[in-house]
């Protein structure tokens, strides 16, 4: 999330009118606040936590774009 690629591509982004929204996966979270590496959870839960950041963001009937590095693209890519 903290990448140079990441922090462009969400300024390109939104200077072309689009909402973005990043994120971390809990498990990258609680990496960063423990420093120690773990493995990701498996996918049902990271589809679990995608799928209600989804939902917490839709309004109405605009298009949702998705898009993600590494993890996130791979789930993206499983959830929808």
């Amino acid at each position: 999330m903290d990448s140079e690629f990441m922090q462009e591509m969400a300024v390109r982004l939104a200077g072309l009118g689009l909402q973005v929204v990043r994120f971390e996966f809990p498990y990258m979270q609680t990496i960063r606040e423990t420093g120690k590496r773990r493995p990701p959870d498996r996918m049902p839960k990271l589809l679990e936590f995608f799928t209600n950041l989804i939902e917490e963001q839709v309004e109405g009937d605009q298009p949702l774009y998705l898009a993600g590095k590494s993890m996130g693209g791979g789930v993206q890519l499983q959830c929808c």
